[in-house]
């Protein structure tokens, strides 16, 4: 359980070491069930927040505007859920907007 929001090569490799760190050597089954609020999920909705580009100092300019927030978000899903996959794990996102029971039915059936 986790929001896994730090660099997806520190994420992936603390379950990495989850996964290995069994004593006989054998790997252990990994699942990462990612909390997240909306906001994280999806980015800040429209109008609630002001990007301000430092160096053009103009609202809404440059790397930090929603679109690229947004695609900037998906991006990392996306490295952290292929790189659960890749080890044979199983990976469930959950918002908190949604009830905690759907977290796990949906980790049960993605088994």
């Amino acid at each position: 359980l986790s929001d896994a929001l730090g660099e997806p090569d520190e994420v992936l490799g603390a379950l990495e070491a989850a996964r290995s760190s069994g004593t006989t050597g054998a790997l252990r089954e990994v699942a990462l069930i990612r909390i997240l609020t909306p906001e994280e999920a999806d980015g800040p909705p429209i109008g609630t927040q002001r990007f301000v580009d430092s160096t053009l100092r103009a609202i809404g300019a440059g790397k930090w505007g929603r679109a690229n927030t947004k695609a900037a978000l998906g991006a990392h899903r996306d490295a952290i859920r292929h790189g659960v996959l890749a080890m044979g794990g199983r990976y469930v996102e959950h918002r908190t907007s949604e009830d905690p029971a759907q977290a796990l039915i949906k980790l049960l059936e993605s088994a």
